[in-house]
């Protein structure tokens, strides 16, 4: 058998880990650090695109412009990387956090069909009682009938 196919049956259950979110988790308080992660990242942004215009103002004033120029995009470059890094911790969090969402909101809906279902068939009960109720008050009738 390839190699690669045992390298995916591996790696299934880690999938399978990561969108099964555990028990008594503070869904709140990882809400609010998705939204501290996401600011965090935003403000590395635009600090990094500031840090470069205030460099390539500065390297005007320097000998070789373009290295120093080069120089600002390559900070820039690795602060985004550590930003985007950032984003996709905020995001792994924010799909556990949605998959725990999507959990709650689907034993709800099992709830609330359990308790229809459950109306239901009372409802039914209730009436076939009646039902049976009535042939026998028919039955009644007919046999004072005769």
């Amino acid at each position: 058998m390839k190699h690669w196919l045992w390298l995916l049956f591996l790696a299934l259950p880690a999938f399978a880990q990561e969108a099964t979110p555990p028990p008594g988790e503070d869904w709140e308080r990882l809400r609010a650090e998705v939204r501290g992660l996401r600011g965090q990242a935003d403000q590395m942004r635009s600090a990094a695109q500031q840090k470069v215009e205030a460099a390539n103002v500065s390297c005007w004033e320097k000998f070789l412009v373009s290295a120093c120029m080069d120089d600002a995009k390559k900070g820039k470059q690795q602060t985004e990387r550590d930003a985007h890094k950032i984003d996709l911790e905020a995001l792994a969090i924010e799909r556990r956090v949605e998959a725990h969402d999507r959990q709650v909101k689907q034993e709800k809906r099992a709830a609330k069909f359990a308790e229809k279902d459950a109306k239901a068939a009372r409802r039914a009960e209730a009436t076939q009682l009646e039902d049976e109720a009535r042939q026998r008050k028919l039955a009644e009738k007919a046999a004072k009938d005769e």
